[in-house]
């Protein structure tokens, strides 16, 4: 039995409830469950198994890459392994590349009903040249110093934001990503020209879909 004292602190809190929108309600009632889904969605999937999968237009990755990957800590860090192409057409040859990618979202923001924003994201990515074209240690046929960077091993930085698309509205919550990306030694060579060189000779642009499983 509700004591008279305590009537008037129950239907303040019943009106604030009510004064909720009803998605508004939805979505904070079901929050905590989404979020307990989301950790223990993953559990019974063997570890080498990816979360999702990734697939990537340019970037210095191939000028497509597909591939998959895990999120952690709350998909605030996303890791990609790509296998990437780039056709004759545009590389005078078919070039074939493996990439490692690892991003970092500092803010999530969740929109309700499932979208979630990252207004900013911060990655490393390294891409291997397959092919007897390239190489890490220069051969000694050719002078010392000829090659400054090594032709096949290419470490880079990427800088950019993530909006996801919920299940409701496709088959399977989408993150869709843009990205600058400036491998290391143009980033060497911007740091010793900065006169000459600009940000828009260092940064190129990519695009991606992560497909979470």
């Amino acid at each position: 039995m509700v004591s008279p004292g305590r009537v008037p602190a129950l239907a303040a809190a019943l009106a604030a409830c009510l004064a909720l929108p009803a998605p508004a309600r939805a979505e904070a009632e079901h929050a905590p469950l989404d979020r307990a889904y989301e950790r223990d969605e993953g559990r019974d999937r063997h570890w080498l198994l990816p979360d999702h999968l990734t697939a990537q237009f340019a970037g210095n990755v191939g000028l497509l890459a597909v591939g998959g990957g895990h999120a952690w800590r709350d998909d605030r860090v996303v890791g990609d392994l790509l296998f990437g192409w780039v056709p004759e057409s545009v590389g005078g040859t078919d070039i074939y590349q493996l990439s490692a990618k690892v991003t970092w979202s500092p803010w999530i923001f969740r929109l309700g009903q499932g979208w979630k924003a990252r207004p900013f994201t911060v990655g490393l990515q390294v891409t291997y040249l397959l092919g007897g074209d390239y190489f890490i240690v220069q051969p000694s046929r050719y002078p010392s110093g000829y090659y400054p960077v090594p032709t096949a091993l290419h470490p880079g930085l990427t800088l950019g934001t993530s909006l996801t698309v919920p299940k409701r509205y496709l088959d399977a919550p989408v993150s869709l990503y843009v990205e600058g990306v400036a491998l290391g030694h143009m980033l060497r060579v911007w740091a010793a020209n900065p006169r000459t060189i600009g940000p828009a000779d260092v940064f190129s642009f990519t695009a991606g879909a992560r497909v979470q499983l």
